[in-house]
């Protein structure tokens, strides 16, 4: 999760590592609760009752009852470890120091107040809850992946099908999610003015955003969003290139740690750069496939061929049917999507309604099309360990191919 207030990180006194500790906190994230535990960020008031001079934020992993809310204030022992582990290394963009086991039950010392953010968090507890009722495993993880960006339901087994079937961004929030949201909030707000209009899709995708706990690829798409959306108001050209790189540069200028640590910013990034720059050099290459699949394939190629060397370096290796599997997945996605978004509108508004009938056909279709992919046993390539050098290097190789694409691309049109 973004936190703007990561700063500089102030490592955890040594003298409370390893030991037993009390310690009093806000807790500053929505708690999850996975494989019978409950983890969640806290903001460090007190140690053994002596006010902290330095907010320290830590990850606790406690028992999964009782359950806490986001801004409940609470009192647990800990103890805290501070490792060089790749996981605490990827909680430092949101300014942990440490990691605390709790030695006992969590104490609620203070009940949540009424907040935007909290309400937020309990709506989308409220429409997973409502995805779960009206689908079966694993067709619910996969929906709540979709429409809330939600994977502590997914099995280990189906994330191992994601993963070896080169499918795992479909449940990733990005761009795609921000178009909609965007474009259903314009289309709701065609009676107002246009401005008001912008401002009120705007609007939308903050609170959607904040909803989905403003992970950094979806805070990245909203960025996006909110630039187009200005470009739209001032009657601009809109340039995809130039607003992923001010959104990416301004993320890192505002929290460094993302770039380093947040492996899914690195991949967003990466392949929102590459649909952005290569699609267009690919399409022309496509001409006798089908519009429909062309799309779809340029999408794929363009994205894999600039994830591909970070999916090696931070996965130890690659899919080698992820075209083959985008091609069939991808294109119910949006259907998949917009079916369980009705489904789920209507039994809010009509609690009896029996119409997720089609919703779970089509989840399970694509449930069964990635499972199938992913359990090949040929899907998954793994790669040798690679050296930082190797995904600079090939960077540098592809902005090489990329400069003298556009270089040829452009004489063509001059002496055409």
């Amino acid at each position: 999760m973004l936190r703007f207030e990561v700063g500089v990180l102030s490592s955890i006194p040594v003298q409370y590592l390893g030991t037993s500790i009390n310690v009093t906190g806000q807790i500053i994230n929505h708690p999850a609760t996975q494989d019978g535990e409950q983890s969640f960020y806290l903001r460090i008031d007190t140690i053994n009752s002596k006010p902290v001079a330095i907010p320290y934020k830590i990850l606790i992993q406690t028992f999964p009852f009782p359950t806490f809310e986001y801004g409940a204030v609470v009192q647990a022992v800990t103890m805290l470890t501070a490792d060089d582990s790749t996981y605490l290394r990827y909680l430092r963009k949101d300014g942990i120091v440490a990691i605390g086991q709790t030695r006992s039950e969590v104490e609620l010392v203070d009940a949540p107040h009424t907040s935007l953010l909290g309400g937020l968090y309990q709506f989308r507890d409220f429409i997973s809850q409502r995805i779960n009722t009206l689908f079966p495993e694993p067709s619910a993880g996969l929906m709540n992946g979709l429409l809330l960006g939600l994977r502590v339901q997914l099995p280990d087994d189906f994330k191992d099908y994601l993963k070896n079937s080169g499918t795992t961004h479909i449940i990733a929030l990005s761009g795609f999610n921000i178009t909609i949201i965007a474009g259903f909030l314009l289309f709701l707000a065609r009676p107002l003015r246009r401005e008001w209009a912008l401002v009120a899709a705007a609007i939308g995708i903050l609170l959607f955003v904040l909803m989905t706990g403003a992970s950094s690829s979806v805070t990245r798409a909203a960025i996006m969003g909110w630039i187009m959306l200005l470009t739209l108001w001032w009657g601009r050209r809109r340039h995809g290139l130039n607003a992923v790189l001010v959104a990416g540069a301004g993320m890192v200028m505002i929290n460094p740690y993302i770039l380093q640590y947040d492996i899914g910013f690195q991949l967003s990034l990466a392949a929102t750069i590459g649909i952005i720059t290569l699609v267009p050099l690919i399409t022309p290459q496509l001409r006798r496939v089908p519009r429909v699949l062309s799309e779809v394939i340029a999408t794929t190629l363009a994205a894999t061929a600039m994830t591909l060397p970070l999916a090696a370096f931070h996965f130890g290796g690659v899919s080698v049917i992820a075209l083959l599997a985008n091609l069939v997945v991808l294109p119910l996605i949006p259907w998949t999507m917009l079916v369980g978004f009705i489904s789920l509108v209507i039994t809010l508004v009509i609690p009896w309604a029996a119409v997720n009938v089609l919703g779970v056909i089509t989840a399970k279709l694509v449930v069964l099309i990635i499972t199938w992919f992913g359990s090949l046993p040929f899907a998954f390539l793994e790669t040798p360990s690679l050296s930082v050098w190797a995904p600079i290097g090939y960077y540098l190789g592809l902005l090489i191919i990329y400069w003298w694409l556009c270089e040829k691309k452009r004489i063509r049109q001059i002496y055409a």
